[in-house]
């Protein structure tokens, strides 16, 4: 059950490349955000025309890609040193989606108000949240911020290591 997402995952490592390859540089943020902003658009048109969270939302590649795709563009804003330069203040209020995902789930009253509040905007958000905090951490890479400190934590660290490959 769980080899769902790692379809997903490989779905999106076999043509991401092919779109880096065939775009040009200086567009590929704005197809990437486009791409996010379709994932987002057909979640919400799948849930109005089914009347409600769907396995197939869940496991679908083009209904999960900006997950993906907000962590392609947090790599792409990474290489940008004059991003990187001005984005150290601005990525802590970037952090608000987590924060607002959060909220919005204690607001549902039961499993299925939390299933499409999840499906429809809630992937969104973790994914600007979760993407946020990477390039936090890559934006202050050698301070000592709060953020540093998590992420160089010994046991955070090691567990690292092997999570993914033991997953």
């Amino acid at each position: 059950g769980h080899f769902w997402s790692l379809a997903v995952e490989e779905q999106f490592y076999l043509f991401w490349p092919l779109c880096v390859w065939l775009i040009p540089v200086r567009q590929i943020k704005k197809v990437a955000l486009g791409l996010c902003v379709l994932a987002l658009l057909l979640r919400l048109y799948w849930i109005a025309r089914t009347g409600g969270p769907s396995t197939a939302i869940i496991l679908a590649t083009v209904t999960r890609m900006d997950s993906l795709l907000a962590g392609a563009v947090a790599a792409i804003l990474a290489r940008d040193s004059a991003f990187r330069a001005s984005a150290r203040n601005l990525l802590g209020w970037i952090l608000v989606p987590l924060a607002v995902f959060t909220a919005g789930l204690l607001c549902c009253p039961d499993q299925y108000s939390a299933a499409i509040f999840c499906q429809s905007i809630g992937y969104t958000l973790l994914a600007i949240g979760f993407s946020a905090l990477v390039l936090r951490a890559a934006c202050t890479d050698g301070s000592r911020v709060p953020v540093q400190r998590i992420f160089r934590n010994r046991t955070l660290t090691q567990f690292g290591k092997y999570s993914y490959g033991i997953y």
